[in-house]
Parts: structure tokens; C-alpha cells; sequence
């Protein structure tokens, strides 16, 4: 997070499923989730490997991502040690918003959860976290949101946990 204040991001946030499976001890995550308000920097350059890590239909090292009905910029996926593994890492530039306002937007309650010095655990995670289940939020279930890859997240991340975990749903 310093890195990403010196590049001139302001309030950012390591938000979902990287803190959601340290706090569960569910093993490494797959990708960190980087959250930062602001305009990526216009010297920010990729290198050749960053841009070999970068999604498919990503051009010049960027890619319009959407979270919730808002827009978000991917700007760079690079390798990073995190737990003795590399990870991917995206950053995800948000212009004049405040960061946490996207965790607020995410679909799964055990989701619901971010960093920002420290660990913030929101009231959807730790009610899924206290009854053993993955709840999908109103938000998978409104304007254009794809409901089923809403659940096919929910049945993943069920198979992950230890004693497995219900799905519920919470549509409005």
C-alpha cells in the first residue's frame, strides 16, 4: 500500500478474497485485489512481463473492469511474494471514489472484507463467518449483474471450505 500512495494513489485498500481467504484460513488466494482512488500515474510503464500477465482483451496495460455498475481501470497484474508464492496482483484505479465503496458493491457477504492498516471485517462476512455459509448479496441480483457467476463463485469457494459451507441467496 505505501508503493501505491508514492505512485500517488490515495486510499487504498487490499479488498475480497485475499483478506476473505487469510481471515478463513482457506490457503493462498489466487490474485490481491488492489483498490487505490485516484489516476494511475502517466509515467507508469509496464514491462514486457507485466504485459504478458495481463488479461486477454487488456490493451496498452489497461482494461476496463466493471465492480457493481461502477468502472474501474486494471492498470497492471505483476508477480508478487505473498506467503512464500507468487501471486498476481491488479491494480484497480478508481478515480475520485473512495475505495471501500466497491467492497460495499460486492456480490458474496464473505467477500465483504478489506485492508487498510488493518483488517476490516464487514457485517455480511462476519454473519456468513458465524453460520458457515456464503451468502449472495441483492447486488448479484440487480441492473445487468450475471446472478450465475454469482453462484458459481459461492458453490468454489464452498468447496474450499474445510467442512463445506451453505449457499444462500439474498435476492431484493
Amino acid at each position: 500500500l505505501t508503493v501505491v500512495r508514492e505512485l500517488g494513489g490515495h486510499n487504498p485498500i487490499i479488498a475480497g478474497g485475499a483478506i476473505r481467504d487469510y481471515v478463513l484460513k482457506l490457503g493462498d488466494p489466487k490474485d490481491i485485489d488492489v483498490f487505490i482512488g485516484g489516476e494511475p500515474p502517466a509515467n507508469m510503464h509496464l514491462s514486457e512481463d507485466w504485459h504478458s500477465m495481463l488479461p486477454r482483451n487488456a490493451a496498452d496495460g489497461q482494461e476496463e473492469e466493471e465492480y457493481n455498475g461502477q468502472i474501474g481501470t486494471i492498470t497492471a497484474i505483476q508477480n508478487w511474494r505473498y506467503d512464500q508464492s507468487d501471486r498476481p496482483v491488479q491494480f484497480i484505479w478508481i478515480g475520485d471514489n473512495d475505495p471501500v465503496h466497491y467492497v460495499r458493491g460486492f456480490d458474496l457477504g464473505t467477500s465483504k472484507c478489506y485492508y487498510r492498516g488493518s483488517v476490516v471485517l464487514g457485517k455480511d462476512f462476519l454473519n456468513d463467518w458465524h453460520h458457515q455459509r456464503i451468502t449472495i448479496l441483492e447486488t448479484a441480483f440487480q441492473g445487468n449483474q450475471n446472478v450465475e457467476r454469482s453462484r458459481e463463485r459461492a458453490r468454489n469457494l464452498a468447496a474450499r471450505y474445510p467442512d463445506g459451507a451453505a449457499i444462500v441467496e439474498r435476492p431484493p
